[in-house]
């Protein structure tokens, strides 16, 4: 699997929808930073919606690299399966922060085990937070290292948006979600 092909398709399935996926990500990070950008004291009001929310915009990056339907409310289909989103927020913060305090690269390692995690609640709404955790740990191995490459291609990218006065930044969000769907599906089929 070819990381810059999977961001290279990731542009090509945005084709005729990537306003709308610069506007459901506009969104999404509007909402999700809001109770913390206007006062520190609302951090936890950011942790209790920032579950169901990252588990609504993986949804719909699936169903937009898949081929579905897309509306910019499926970021709040998250919220039908509240409580294991949020408890699979809590854990994985948890995890990669004491990851992060041990020397850092734990926390890496932790943070990419865990990357899949949202994708694989939003295939599998019945699935408990733990197991798609579990799931998602599995499903990594052997693709720890592809998917750290392609964490930097997409930092580089951000900050490559970001130097074009900002308007590039919400441009290229889109293609690394849609690449990053893509990545869950290769290694899904594989396993």
């Amino acid at each position: 699997m070819s990381i810059l092909d999977l961001f290279r398709e990731g542009n090509e399935k945005l084709t005729g929808k990537h306003l709308l996926a610069i506007g459901t990500v506009l969104i999404y990070f509007l909402i999700a930073g809001i109770p913390s950008g206007f006062d520190e004291r609302y951090g936890i009001l950011s942790i209790l919606i920032s579950g169901p929310l990252a588990l609504g915009i993986s949804s719909f990056f699936l169903n937009l690299v898949r081929g579905n339907e897309v509306r910019v409310e499926q970021i709040f289909d998250g919220f039908k399966n509240y409580v294991p989103s949020l408890i699979m927020t809590i854990l994985i913060t948890l995890a990669v922060g004491f990851g992060l305090v041990l020397l850092i690269i734990p926390g890496i390692i932790i943070a990419i085990g865990f990357s899949m995690s949202y994708f694989i609640l939003a295939d599998n709404p019945k699935m408990d937070a733990v197991s798609a955790m579990k799931a998602s740990w599995e499903m990594m191995k052997g693709y720890k290292a592809d998917y750290f490459v392609f964490s930097l291609l997409s930092i580089l990218l951000c900050i490559l948006g970001l130097i074009v006065l900002l308007v590039g930044f919400f441009y290229v969000l889109p293609i690394i979600y849609a690449a990053s769907a893509l990545f869950y599906e290769k290694i899904r089929l594989k396993s």
